[in-house]
C-alpha cells in the first residue's frame, strides 16, 4: 500500500527491459512504496542505490523478478 515502507535483506532483483537484462542487488536496503501498480508492481522512492546512487529518485520493482533474499513490509500506525 502507498506509504508503506518496505525492508531488503540479501534480494537480487532480475529484470528486462524489452532489449536488455538487468540485475541489482540490495543486500540491507530501504523504501517506500510510492505507488501500486498492480498485485506484483509497485513504484518505490528510494536513494543509494546502484544504478542512481545518492540521489533520491523513483524506480519501479515487479516482486516476480526476486530471485532470492527476503523483503519485509510495514505499514506506519495511525493513532
Amino acid at each position: 500500500m502507498q506509504g508503506d515502507s518496505i525492508q531488503f535483506e540479501k534480494v537480487k532483483v532480475k529484470w528486462n527491459d524489452g532489449q536488455k537484462d538487468y540485475m541489482e542487488q540490495f543486500p540491507h536496503h530501504t523504501a517506500i512504496i510510492y505507488s501500486v501498480s498492480s498485485n506484483d508492481q509497485v513504484e518505490l522512492i528510494h536513494q543509494n542505490t546502484g544504478y542512481n546512487g545518492k540521489k533520491v529518485t523513483t524506480s519501479r520493482l515487479n516482486f516476480k523478478g526476486i530471485t532470492s533474499g527476503k523483503y519485509t513490509i510495514y505499514r506506519p500506525e495511525s493513532k
